[in-house]
């Protein structure tokens, strides 16, 4: 994601949509929890941020969700950042986080505030791949990937994003994992495949005590 100083930084991500995206009803897609860690290194600040959405309906999927992070210090603004979730399924929870990749240090960055809002909704018709993670060790955070599609995902231009939380159970960051690696160019229908990803300088890894995962994936050609 690109730094936009008092503007918006926009981040479409690349999967493919169902055809059945609609815009004539519309779910609620909710916040249910946000939180933040940082800190000011010399001349960086380092930022990360969590937001745990919930889609409430039981019948309809959301498409082209858009979240709209502000980022707020001890004198009002930092930055707004946009990023657009091709599709979050009914009932379903979607774990987005971030760390951008620098942020002014004219004030220190103390919190999120997140608004939602969403492109189309469709019947509810399928899910997104399921993934874990353990807490991070050696600067790395490790995981699976479950393919549940009769599709290959391509690893290549799937996305993970992750909210990181403390051992009292409250979200402290998260990030789209960087410096992303898979064991498997192509996860196969109805297999896994083990990740490796880079942990940020903004949240210390002895804070982190839960990494829950959300996979916004690219799928093969039929």
């Amino acid at each position: 994601m690109r730094r936009v100083w008092l503007g918006i930084a926009a981040a479409v991500l690349a999967a493919p949509l169902p055809a059945a995206a609609r815009t004539d009803t519309k779910p609620v897609v909710s916040v249910l929890h946000t939180g933040a860690s940082g800190r000011i290194s010399g001349s960086a600040q380092y930022f990360s941020y969590g937001v745990v959405l919930r889609n409430t309906s039981a019948t309809r999927d959301a498409f082209g969700v858009k979240v709209r992070v502000f980022v707020l210090g001890d004198a009002g603004l930092v930055g707004v950042y946009l990023t657009t979730i091709p599709f979050i399924p009914a009932g379903s929870t979607f774990y987005l986080g971030n760390e951008p990749a620098s942020m002014s240090t004219v004030q220190r960055a103390t919190g999120v505030r997140a608004v939602i809002a969403i492109g189309g909704t469709g019947k509810a018709s399928g899910s997104l791949p399921p993934a874990t993670a353990s807490p991070p060790s050696g600067g790395r955070i490790h995981g699976t990937v479950r393919n549940r599609y009769k599709r290959g995902i391509v690893t290549r231009g799937t996305k993970l994003y992750a909210v990181y939380y403390d051992s009292a159970g409250k979200v402290i960051g998260g990030d789209r994992l960087k410096g992303l690696s898979f064991s498997t160019r192509t996860i196969p229908s109805n297999k896994s495949a083990r990740f490796s990803a880079r942990l940020g300088p903004a949240v210390s890894v002895s804070r982190i005590a839960r990494v829950a995962l959300s996979v916004s994936p690219v799928l093969a050609r039929p």
